[in-house]
C-alpha cells in the first residue's frame, strides 16, 4: 500500500504488502542502486502506512485501529515497544513531531479526527487532544494523511481539501489555514488526497483526486492560545461541561473536561468577546486580548442558576463507581454500591452539549448496568443523581 525512505540510512520500509501478512518489510537501497535487497521484517501485522526515525518503526496498523511503535535497532530483533489506539480505530497514518516526543495520526472515517498523543515515555503513552475542523463538523468529513512541519500540521482532509494546524502547543490542536480543492459537498472519497510539505522553496503540493495537482504557497502562522480552568462559584470545584466560544468569525469551540480544563484560540489575533455557558448556569462573557504565538490564561468561574444551588451538595454514599471497557466501542459495563440508597437515585448520562442520552433509575445499594449502546461516538459524563445531590462527574469516551 504505501513505501517510505530513510533518506539518511538508505533503508526503505515497505508496508501493506502481500508477504509477511502485510506487515513491515525493510529493503537496502543503498549497497546495490537499483536493485534492492531484502533486510527484515517487521511484526506480521498489516499496516497500512509506516513511518521511521533513528531506531524506530511507527506503523498504522489500520485493521487493529491502532500505531505500533517497533524497535528495529537490532534488524535481526525487531520487537514491538508499544501500541495505541487511536480515537476512530482505523489508523490511516502517523507522524512524528520535530521533537519525536509527540505522534500526530489520522483515521480514515467519516467525522474522525487527527489525534495527538505523547510518546515521550513510550511505556505510558498518553493521549494530548484530536483536531476536527469546526466549520465541517458532522458532515462525514474525511482525514487522510498528516505530515508535521516546524510543528504544523499539514493534513490532506478529502473533501474540506487541505488544513494547516498549529500544533506547538499539542494538546490545543488551532486551524491557521486551509484551501478547498474540491469545492463540492463534504463527505466521502473525493477531494485532497495528499498533501506534501517537505520541499525547500516552502510549498505544499496537493493531490485532488478529480481535479489534479494543486501547487500551494502557505503562509504558516501561529495560533492565538487561549486556556484556562472552570469552576463551580459556590463549591470552587471545577465544572466540566462548559461551553467556550470566542466571538469571532474564525472556527473556534470547546467544552470543559472533568477537570474544568479549557483549551482553545484562533488564527486571528485582537479583543474579542468569549462565552462561557454550560446548561443551569449562568452564562458569563468576558472581553479578552489575543495574540499570535502567545498564550492568554483565562479563569472562569460559573454560577449555578438560583433553583439548582440547592443541589450543590455531593453525594457521599457512593462507596463504589466503575465503569469498565472506557473508552469502549460498542458498549459498556457500570458497577454502583452505595453505604446506603439515597432517596430517588437516578444514573445520568449527558453529551458534550449536556444533553441527556441516557436515564436509569436506582432501586438497590449494589448495580450493574450495561449502556452505551445506541450512542453516537464521543465524549460523555456520567453522574449519580439523587434528591437535592449528585456525585462528582465520570467522563466517558465512545470510540
Amino acid at each position: 500500500h504505501n513505501l517510505y525512505i530513510d533518506t539518511e540510512t538508505g533503508y526503505g520500509f515497505l508496508a501493506g504488502c502481500n508477504l509477511n501478512n502485510g506487515g513491515v518489510i525493510i529493503i537496502d537501497l543503498f549497497t546495490d542502486a537499483g536493485h534492492p535487497i531484502y533486510v527484515a521484517a517487521a511484526a506480521p501485522v498489516y499496516a497500512h502506512d509506516v513511518y521511521t526515525r533513528g531506531n524506530f518503526i511507527y506503523s498504522s496498523d489500520i485493521n487493529d485501529g491502532t500505531f505500533a511503535i517497533q524497535d528495529m535497532t537490532d534488524k535481526n530483533n525487531i520487537f514491538t515497544v508499544a501500541t495505541q489506539r487511536t480515537p476512530f480505530a482505523f489508523t490511516h497514518n502517523a507522524w512524528l513531531s520535530d521533537d519525536s516526543k509527540v505522534i500526530f495520526t489520522t483515521d480514515e472515517r467519516g467525522n474522525a479526527s487527527v489525534g495527538a498523543y505523547d510518546i515521550s515515555d513510550m511505556n505510558n503513552i498518553e493521549y494530548l487532544d484530536e483536531f476536527r475542523p469546526l466549520g465541517s463538523l458532522n458532515e462525514g468529513l474525511i482525514p487522510h494523511n498528516v505530515h508535521v512541519i516546524d510543528n504544523y500540521l499539514v493534513t490532506s482532509f478529502y473533501t474540506e481539501g487541505v488544513i494547516i494546524t498549529d500544533a506547538k502547543r499539542p494538546n490545543n490542536l488551532i486551524e491557521v489555514g486551509n484551501y478547498d480543492t474540491f469545492g463540492g459537498p463534504n463527505g466521502g472519497f473525493n477531494g485532497t488526497w495528499g498533501a506534501f510539505p517537505f520541499f525547500d522553496s516552502g510549498i505544499v503540493l496537493a493531490t485532488d483526486i478529480r481535479s489534479g495537482l494543486f501547487v500551494l504557497q502557505p503562509t504558516y502562522t501561529r495560533a492565538c492560545y487561549l486556556e484556562g480552568i472552570t469552576t463551580d462559584s459556590i463549591t470552587g470545584l471545577p465544572l466540566e461541561g462548559v461551553t467556550v466560544r470566542i466571538v469571532s468569525d474564525d472556527p473556534n469551540l470547546d467544552i470543559s473536561r472533568a477537570s474544568g480544563e479549557y483549551r482553545t484560540g484562533q488564527v486571528t489575533p485582537g479583543t474579542f468577546e468569549v462565552v462561557f455557558s454550560r446548561p443551569n448556569y449562568t452564562s458569563k462573557t468576558i472581553s479578552v486580548n489575543l495574540s499570535n504565538g502567545e498564550l492568554t490564561a483565562l479563569n472562569v468561574s460559573l454560577a449555578p442558576e438560583q433553583d439548582l444551588v440547592s443541589s450543590i451538595p455531593l453525594l457521599n454514599e457512593v462507596i463504589e463507581f466503575n465503569v469498565f471497557p472506557n473508552p469502549f466501542v460498542q458498549q459498556t459495563n457500570v458497577q454502583l454500591a452505595f453505604s446506603d440508597l439515597p432517596n430517588a437515585a437516578e444514573l445520568v448520562v449527558t453529551d458534550f452539549l449536556g444533553r441527556i442520552v441516557e436515564r436509569q433509575p436506582i432501586t438497590q445499594k449494589r448495580n450493574n448496568f450495561i449502556i452505551g449502546q445506541n450512542w453516537e461516538s464521543g465524549i460523555y459524563t456520567l453522574q449519580i443523581i439523587a434528591k437535592n445531590r449528585a456525585s462528582l462527574p465520570l467522563k466517558i469516551i465512545k470510540n
